[in-house]
């Protein structure tokens, strides 16, 4: 008998379970390492694979591109089999040609623009990409739908059938997106009737897509300020303030009277920075009605402060300095500061007694280094 077996024909059931147990997780942790170390080496092998690629494909592909109109057609042939002869059947090696081009495209205009487009299209890489669109993975049909459209590679009739077919949030505000990339004249258009969600990030994508329209091609937005989705309504008041669409000003009035308190506030906000000093009456008339909200009642005071210094605004002012809200009262003691009518020795004889902050409040105010 071995010393092992003797030390293990002394253990009891206890201490031969926990044996076992520091057998097991013992092969368990060096099981993780491993497969950990196997992962590592993949990877760095893909990272060097990656890299090899970007260096194989650049070459050829500055070539089509930056001598489009001198190349002959055999010398055309030539470049592009570098680029297949390297790819071959490798999905990897394919898609990393595709985001290659469409990384470049986003930095060219012009013929330039069109000459990679054409050999995105030659090296079949458009039919690759559509292949891929039948891929149940969201995420995956999204980048690919993103790559078409940057590549003008994929029509509006073609989203819309994506679009009809399509059940994931995200991915329906991707083709959208594109959509409206393919075809500025449809901009916005799907709003018409539109009561889904609109998330941060399709607002900020649509945003980006309307800077870079010429201003005469911006829609105007009041024209959906009757949709039933808060968040449509929200994304056209914003989107009427940053165009500063003048026009837009007495359309915005009656959503004064929004039920949504958020919609209240932005279109509040948005009168402030339009300058609508001409609708400072109905926006006063509101602030009794929602003096227990302290965002529309900062917003509120806001415009009052700046657009306004009739007498009856000076009180719904005053009214605001024993506000609940440290910061509507702030912005109240700031606003009446500036009026010369009124300023600071006004506010210290008058105003000061009836909340004990506004003192702080005042001299806060009055410190230039903390305006």
């Amino acid at each position: 008998m071995t010393a092992f077996e003797q030390f293990l024909s002394t253990l009891d059931e206890r201490g031969t379970f926990f044996l076992m147990a520091a057998v097991f997780f013992l092969l368990l942790s060096m099981s993780v390492t491993l497969l950990l170390l196997v992962r590592r080496a993949l990877s760095r092998r893909d990272d060097r694979l990656l890299e090899t690629l970007k260096e194989t494909f650049q070459e050829p592909i500055n070539t089509l591109v930056m001598l489009d109109g001198e190349l002959t057609a055999d010398q055309r042939r030539a470049q592009l089999n570098i680029l297949t002869d390297v790819t071959g059947r490798s999905t990897f090696a394919r898609q990393t040609l595709a985001n290659e081009m469409v990384s470049l495209r986003k930095s060219l205009s012009g013929a330039a623009a069109t000459a990679l487009e054409r050999t995105f299209v030659d090296l079949g890489l458009d039919v690759f990409c559509k292949s891929r669109l039948h891929f149940t993975s969201w995420k995956v049909k999204a980048k690919m739908i993103q790559d078409l459209t940057e590549m003008n590679c994929i029509s509006r009739e073609e989203l819309q059938k994506l679009q009809n077919h399509s059940h994931h949030q995200t991915l329906k505000e991707a083709i959208l997106i594109a959509m409206i990339r393919r075809d500025h004249a449809y901009a916005l258009r799907f709003l018409d009737g539109y009561e889904g969600p609109l998330s941060q990030w399709m607002m900020v994508n649509l945003y980006q897509q309307l800077s870079q329209v010429h201003f005469s091609h911006v829609p105007d937005f009041s024209k959906w300020f009757g949709s039933r989705s808060e968040e449509v309504v929200l994304f056209c008041v914003r989107m009427t303030q940053h165009f500063r669409q003048l026009g837009s000003v007495d359309a915005m009035v009656p959503l004064l009277h929004h039920t949504s308190p958020r919609v209240i506030a932005a279109t509040i906000q948005a009168l402030h920075d339009l300058n609508a000093f001409q609708v400072a009456d109905k926006v006063a008339r509101i602030a009794d009605l929602f003096y227990a909200n302290d965002t529309i009642s900062l917003q509120v005071a806001r415009f009052i402060g700046r657009l306004s210094n009739a007498p009856a605004h000076v009180r719904l002012l005053e009214k605001y300095l024993v506000h609940p809200s440290f910061e509507v009262r702030h912005e109240a003691v700031s606003a009446l500061m500036a009026m010369p009518d009124y300023g600071r020795n006004r506010l210290m004889a008058e105003q000061v007694h009836r909340e004990p902050t506004l003192y702080q409040i005042i001299q806060h105010t009055s410190d230039p280094l903390l305006r």
